[in-house]
């Protein structure tokens, strides 16, 4: 699908979401300032899943199942191999006698079991719900009057009551990964939560790679950072028209399908445009040599002078990581003709900005995880990658 936006144009190609970075560098300025929660994958099963899992937990499907237990004599249906050897071994001549004061003889009964594979799957989904649930109502804390955060109250509770009191807490746990039967492919009921149970599993999936990941994802985090700042202090540019590429699943960790944004034509500093380039096209851009083999992360291109970025995700000493790294790669550099070139240290995980140097031409900057809570500051320090040498 493709639509357009004056200049600007929106699509879907390939299973993945084409925006204008001017968009993006919108929506990156909102989060954390919004009057409402986030829509997460929670919100939207909050709305959909209560009455399809009322309905299936207060009448699950069951199965009967032949089981062996002591029967009032005159009850008996069924009885196999097993039953009569058992009557054997008992005293007496006749079966009244066999079957004792309480007249009970083994035989086969039939009983409804709801442990079936299916209900496996809905209770792990119930388990899931209320740890997915939970994590939601944890971060937003300051919306409790909202009605999304209500209604996942609502499915947390649900899910709770259902795992303690219906017939599903006699369920086992289910073991290794679900596969899916035609029960769960084909009845309506069950089909919604197997749905629903593949969406919260995928973005399960899609976390633990993302932490997996997590200094490429900080890095794709200041990548917009740094683009948004540079849209903030920049006039009309052609950059804000550049569409980004943005992938639903990170591919070893990178959400961002470019390497490449600009130019920008910044109202501050004293340079005419600016690229903002990363890793893999890093050999093609015009830094020194001696730079390029320290294996930056990204490198702000401007007209008068560049900028080499490194960035760490450090929340335990990102004071510290920060100073050592400055003071590596000031002595590594020692020996070089910097020119027009200078290096900047990105460390995240502080609980504010913090700033400093090693030397004239090497910067270093603890940053917070939330960069738009110092949006002034977070532009100032881009901001002085803009002026002259």
């Amino acid at each position: 699908s493709r639509r357009s936006i004056g200049p600007y144009r929106e699509y879907e190609a390939s299973g993945n979401s084409v925006r204008p970075i001017l968009r993006i560098c919108k929506r990156w300025d909102r989060i954390g300032r919004s009057r409402t929660p986030p829509l997460s994958l929670i919100v939207r099963l909050a709305a959909d899943l209560p009455q399809t899992i009322e309905e299936i937990c207060n009448s699950p499907r069951v199965v009967l199942r032949r089981e062996r237990e002591l029967e009032q004599a005159a009850r008996i249906r069924e009885v196999d191999q097993s039953c009569i050897r058992w009557l054997g071994r008992q005293p007496g001549r006749s079966l009244i006698e066999k079957a004792g004061s309480r007249q009970r003889l083994m035989a086969v009964v039939r009983k409804e079991d709801c442990d079936t594979p299916e209900n496996r799957v809905v209770r792990d989904l119930l388990v899931r719900c209320r740890t997915a649930g939970r994590s939601y109502l944890a971060r937003n804390t300051n919306f409790r009057t909202h009605e999304r955060f209500k209604s996942v109250q609502k499915l947390v509770t649900l899910c709770e009551k259902h795992l303690k009191y219906s017939q599903l807490a006699s369920v086992r746990q289910l073991v290794g990964t679900a596969q899916p039967n035609y029960v769960l492919q084909h009845e309506s009921r069950y089909r919604v939560l197997w749905d629903a149970y593949l969406r919260l599993v995928k973005q399960e999936q899609v976390t633990q790679s993302v932490w997996q990941w997590r200094d490429r994802v900080w890095l794709e985090w200041l990548t917009l950072g740094l683009a948004s700042a540079l849209t903030n202090c920049s006039l009309r540019s052609p950059a804000h028209r550049q569409g980004v590429g943005i992938c639903p699943e990170p591919s070893t960790g990178e959400f961002i399908d470019d390497s490449i944004f600009g130019p920008w034509w910044p109202s501050v500093g004293s340079v005419d445009s600016v690229y903002l380039v990363n890793a893999a096209e890093i050999e093609r851009s015009p830094i020194a040599d001696w730079v390029k083999n320290l294996l930056p992360d990204a490198v702000l291109v401007s007209s008068k002078r560049n900028t080499a970025i490194w960035t760490v995700l450090d929340p335990v000493h990102p004071k510290q990581t920060a100073e050592e790294i400055s003071a590596r790669l000031t002595e590594e550099t020692a020996g070089q003709r910097h020119g027009d070139c200078q290096l900047l240290v990105l460390v995240g995980g502080g609980k504010k900005i913090q700033q400093g140097a090693s030397s004239d031409r090497v910067r270093w900057a603890c940053l917070p995880l939330m960069l738009q809570d110092s949006p002034e500051t977070w532009r100032g320090i881009v901001s002085e990658c803009l002026q002259d040498a």
